[in-house]
């Protein structure tokens, strides 16, 4: 088996299987049912053709089962709820996968609150590769929609700090709080 980088944004086998994976896992967080991505997993691997690839889908995966636990102990089915285990267990792509879910059935300030927060999302993603300048473009724009539409965000105890890390290009991610006395969607 031959092996290079795993690079979803320059490799198309690469970007598949994140893609693949992280939908799998946004599905299956909102069933509530783990079985989607352990199956879609089990594919990518037996499919994959570089040892990059293997080791990505079994890094997941063990990611994924971590934070699936934690999300089977929410008292409730909310997504957003679940969405904030996920930003902070760091999978940033399957984040902004479950607040799409949310985001597309929106309008109005809270369509562009969800949008601020899937941009804080790619802020993220681009920082971890390295491209700072288009990760802090990301993060003005998530900053700005998130603070122009925070009330639609009360759910998140500590968006303030959140807000503030955007704004600074902070690269260390905040750890989201969530308010259990405040309505998530």
């Amino acid at each position: 088996m031959a092996d290079t980088k795993f690079d979803p944004f320059n490799d198309r086998t690469s970007r598949n299987i994140r893609n693949n994976l992280s939908s799998a896992f946004a599905e299956s967080v909102r069933l509530r049912s783990p079985k989607l991505f352990r199956t879609c997993a089990e594919i990518c691997l037996r499919e994959a053709t570089a040892e990059s690839h293997v080791r990505y889908v079994q890094q997941r995966l063990q990611r994924y089962e971590r934070a699936f636990r934690e999300i089977e102990s929410l008292d409730e089915t909310n997504l957003l709820c679940a969405a904030i285990i996920l930003w902070n267990h760091e999978l940033f792509f399957e984040f902004h996968e479950c607040i799409e879910m949310i985001w597309v059935h929106t309008d109005g300030s809270e369509h562009e609150a969800l949008k601020g927060l899937i941009q804080a999302a790619g802020f993220h993603i681009h920082m971890e590769r390295g491209c700072r300048r288009a990760a802090l473009r990301l993060a003005k724009k998530a900053s700005g929609h998130i603070s122009d539409n925070r009330e639609c965000l009360r759910c998140i105890a500590n968006l303030e700090t959140l807000i503030r890390g955007l704004d600074q290009g902070d690269s260390e991610p905040v750890k989201l709080e969530a308010d259990p006395s405040a309505v998530c969607r």
